[in-house]
């Protein structure tokens, strides 16, 4: 498991191309598929390498589950 330190909205995830403050929910799909919904009303995929990494990083950045 990586280590991430989140210290601000900025903050960037490994291979994400959007900061934490672009990003206004996730939906978590089968598989390690993520879909993130950015505040640009954009969709996009995401596969992390770590998931559980991954869902840590979206809960330190207060980014909305959407069910």
């Amino acid at each position: 498991m990586k280590t991430i330190t989140v210290t601000t909205s900025e903050a960037q995830y490994p291979g994400l191309h959007h900061s934490a403050n672009h990003v206004s929910a996730f939906f978590q799909s089968g598989d390690g598929l993520f879909l993130l919904a950015l505040k640009s009303r954009a969709v996009v995929r995401f596969y992390p390498d770590d998931t559980f990494d991954f869902l840590y990083w979206l809960r330190e950045n207060k980014i909305r589950k959407v069910d």
